[in-house]
């Protein structure tokens, strides 16, 4: 997904964006029918259908909960996570939504249900903005769960990414892990960084039977001459560097998340690049 000529227009990472975000429909048909007529509630119409193998379910028209209540168009399921991150006897579904939302609120946000019992659900909040599909369930040594989730915030030629452990409780703070901002996108910079998020799992790096986060991601820089900058809209091809790999390892004692001492120094590193 990143490109590699300089194009003068905000409106490339929207479409991108877009892009990203409806090639990740899907939950199953069973979940769609369980969880989305407690989202829409009544007076909104329920779809659940196909696309390609994957079933896909929306509200139509927005939620009155949405910035575009009202309005007709879909409020697309993305991805559902059944989890306890909070207390370990309250399952909350963790419901991803494209659409109803503008681009300053990423373009959709997060539904949180709680689990009544017997099939049934309770709409608990929506977080707008809040993008959950991309995540990673770790268990903790209470009975709870630990959720980690991929951002993506991309405008005016700026792509912003990171990673947190989230929390779905309005009086906690989540916790920010690392993150990369890359102005590829920028006509009239001399000095360009490009980052790519490449590898994002769960994967045991001190042999304890138990997971860790593990990530991989790619830098290049370029250098633009100040004659060749794009104007206009017009674009220019971009004169990368050799990319360079950056590892990060945070080590997950059962509770909280521990950056090896590598990983503490590149994210520091890479915390320049947003000053």
């Amino acid at each position: 997904m990143k490109n590699t000529v300089l194009i003068c227009s905000s409106s490339l990472i929207v479409l991108l964006w877009t892009a990203f975000a409806q090639a990740n429909l899907g939950i199953s048909e069973k979940t769609a029918r369980e969880l989305l007529p407690v989202v829409c509630k009544a007076g909104q119409s329920v779809f659940i259908g196909s696309q390609g193998q994957k079933s896909v379910g929306s509200c139509n028209p927005c939620p009155s909960f949405t910035s575009w209540k009202g309005e007709k168009e879909p409020f697309d399921v993305q991805s559902v996570i059944f989890a306890k991150p909070n207390k370990k006897n309250e399952t909350l579904a963790i419901m991803d939504f494209f659409g109803c939302e503008p681009h300053v609120n990423n373009f959709g946000g997060t539904v949180i249900l709680r689990w009544l019992g017997n099939t049934n659900w309770q709409f608990v909040q929506f977080n707008a903005g809040q993008r959950t599909n991309e995540c990673l369930k770790f268990a903790t040594q209470e009975g709870t769960d630990k959720l980690v989730c991929k951002s993506f915030y991309g405008g005016q030629g700026i792509t912003s990414e990171g990673l947190a452990v989230e929390s779905f409780d309005q009086n906690i703070d989540g916790q920010s892990l690392v993150g990369t901002i890359s102005n590829s996108g920028q006509c009239m910079n001399e000095k360009l960084v490009d980052f790519a998020w490449q590898v994002f799992k769960q994967k045991d790096l001190n042999n304890d039977k138990r997971p860790d986060l593990y990530l991989e991601i790619s830098e290049r820089n370029a250098t633009i001459a100040k004659d060749k900058l794009c104007a206009n809209g017009a674009a220019t091809d971009i004169p990368w560097g050799k990319s360079k790999l950056h590892k990060l390892e945070f080590i997950f004692e059962g509770g909280q998340f521990k950056p090896t001492k590598a990983t503490i120094t590149i994210v520091k590193y890479l915390e320049k690049f947003g000053s």
